[in-house]
């Protein structure tokens, strides 16, 4: 009885193109063909003798193997890591290489920042030196949200400025000021409140004596309301300034009422106040709205 004839298996040669797998570099020379083609014995990547983008024509080097899944893979991440803080899509510190950032445009001077940065936006606290005291200014979404004033000389509080966004509220927000004791009296407590405001203010304050003090007070409510509380605890006296030549309306110090109130220019002209430019002086105050 004759035997019966096995069918040929069709073996891959290398002697005229050289192959080797993709991934593992393997020899894929004399490799025989299963029911599912051709397939790395090492790895199981498949791959296709007609097709040359499905092998290597040469194997690489040990030292060429560990620079591409070693190194390589490394650097990338690394690089990745990088662009990734540099552009802060994930969070970190506003100077990469150094503690010292810069400070946000209503922060002046700052003495130490501990500021993070995420998605553009800035987080953390920074010491500011005010003309006589510390101020350290917290900051979320770069909006500083709270401001706490020390002695220049030492850790205990004086007082603090508290700022609550709320949409529709003149300003932004509502402010908080808690002067638990009195103290002398000092532009620093306007300075202070100035940090967590946005925009150009519109009130300048006249001359003061260095020897009075500011007696305790709390106040919560709009600009206005922080600021007249300050005009009444400090006794100070307050001009309103042009900001422009059509400018039509101007803050001023109500003394009857006891607060900061809007008045146009005829009320002005009929009190016979002359509102200062803002060119060239400090402003300390409330913008006016037209």
């Amino acid at each position: 009885m004759e035997r019966e004839q096995e069918s040929p298996t069709e073996a891959v040669s290398n002697e005229s193109t050289p192959m080797f797998c993709r991934q593992c570099h393997h020899d894929l020379g004399g490799i025989q063909a299963t029911s599912d083609g051709y397939a790395c014995p090492e790895c199981g990547r498949s791959f296709d003798p007609e097709k040359p983008k499905s092998f290597a024509v040469r194997q690489r080097s040990a030292i060429e193997l560990f620079l591409l899944r070693r190194v390589a893979p490394g650097v990338l991440l690394a690089l990745a890591v990088f662009w990734l803080l540099w552009y802060a899509w994930i969070p970190r510190p506003v100077a990469l290489f150094g503690r010292h950032g810069p400070a946000p445009a209503q922060v002046r001077m700052p003495e130490f920042s501990t500021l993070w940065v995420w998605a553009g936006s800035l987080y953390g606290t920074e010491e500011v030196r005010l003309q006589r005291h510390v101020a350290e200014a917290e900051l979320w979404d770069s909006r500083v949200r709270r401001v706490r004033v020390f002695g220049p000389d030492s850790d205990e509080q004086l007082w603090e400025v508290h700022f609550e966004p709320r949409e529709g509220e003149p300003g932004g927000g509502i402010w908080t000021v808690r002067l638990p004791q009195a103290v002398p009296l000092t532009f620093d407590l306007l300075s202070s409140f100035r940090l967590t405001r946005e925009g150009i203010l519109g009130i300048v304050v006249g001359e003061h004596d260095p020897s009075r003090t500011i007696e305790p007070f709390e106040v919560t409510g709009s600009e206005a309301d922080v600021l007249s509380a300050y005009i009444r605890a400090s006794g100070i006296s307050v001009r309103p300034i042009r900001q422009t030549e059509d400018q039509v309306a101007f803050w001023i110090f109500d003394g009857d009422q006891g607060r900061l109130v809007q008045v146009d220019e005829a009320e002005l002209d009929r009190r016979g106040i002359e509102p200062l430019d803002r060119t060239g002086i400090a402003i300390f105050g409330l913008g006016t709205s037209p």
